[in-house]
């Protein structure tokens, strides 16, 4: 059984406060894009200032432990305006901080480009085929070094029946499975704990 940390309260207020201040940098810089507007220029450098302090604060809390490449990946994304899925073990790190705590040991391997594609694929193949009807919710993350990111995730009802899905397929290798199973227990765990509400994904 995975065994958790609950943040304290300061670390849950700043988790909170964080994201409400990311969230908005988000909604600045996409109200700025193909724009020369002074004001949302004003606005948006305003926003940064205080997301630094955020950040050292986030640093000095360990706030999180998601790697620098994946939230730059992240929040290159959102940039773009890709709300690109994260089906992975990184999607952890967002029904952990749902949750309010920490987990004690690293939820998996490195995020790789090509899994996250191939877990997309995977992803659609068993909504077309009607196997899944999944819902998402998205959460902000945090590096060690403070920085944020917003990760779209599944939500935690349908990421454990999509992991529980790949499990039943055939060309799904042991050791993927094993990760699946783990991924699983885990959410499964926040959920019949009462950490995890599975209000964030009703059917």
């Amino acid at each position: 059984m995975m065994t958790f940390n609950a943040l304290s309260d300061m670390c849950l207020r700043q988790h909170i406060d964080s994201d409400t201040l990311f969230r908005e940098v988000l909604r600045v810089q996409k109200e700025l894009r193909g724009s020369d507007d002074v004001r949302i220029t004003a606005r948006l450098k305003s926003l940064q200032k205080v997301q630094d302090e955020y950040e050292r604060v986030n640093k000095a809390l360990r706030l999180g432990s998601v790697s620098e490449r994946v939230v730059k990946l992240l929040n290159e994304w959102e940039l773009a305006g890709q709300e690109q899925l994260v089906l992975g073990c990184e999607a952890l790190h967002v029904y952990a901080g749902l949750a309010c705590v920490r987990t004690k040991k690293s939820p998996g391997p490195a995020f790789r480009t090509y899994e996250h594609k191939q877990a997309n694929d995977q992803l659609k193949a068993a909504v077309e085929s009607g196997a899944l009807r999944p819902n998402r919710t998205a959460q902000v993350v945090f590096a060690r070094s403070g920085r944020m990111g917003l990760m779209h995730v599944l939500g935690p009802l349908s990421f454990v029946a999509f992991k529980k899905w790949l499990i039943a397929q055939p060309e799904r290798s042991a050791k993927q499975i094993q990760q699946d199973r783990k991924q699983v227990d885990l959410v499964e765990q926040l959920i019949e704990l009462g950490l995890l509400s599975s209000t964030f994904d009703k059917y």
